[in-house]
């Protein structure tokens, strides 16, 4: 299982980042996800046989939010 730790943009509340959450969570792949909107981050740990970085970034743009690719 790897963990990816990014940078989340476009949050304005407590109820983006429980969405955010949510969305990850329910996603293929991923076991858990633990966003914070004080810290404008989502930490996400995943199996990295079913659902790449790259795919959990578009998951997240979907929702409405920007991760941070440099981040």
């Amino acid at each position: 299982m790897y963990e990816v730790n990014l940078k989340i943009g476009g949050m304005a509340c407590d109820g983006c980042a429980a969405r955010l959450q949510g969305v990850l969570a329910a996603s293929s792949g991923i076991r858990s996800a633990d966003v914070s909107f004080g810290e404008c981050r989502a930490i996400v740990r995943f199996n990295e046989h079913v659902v790449s970085v790259e795919a959990i970034h578009d998951i997240i743009r979907r929702a409405g939010f920007e991760p941070d690719p440099t981040d």
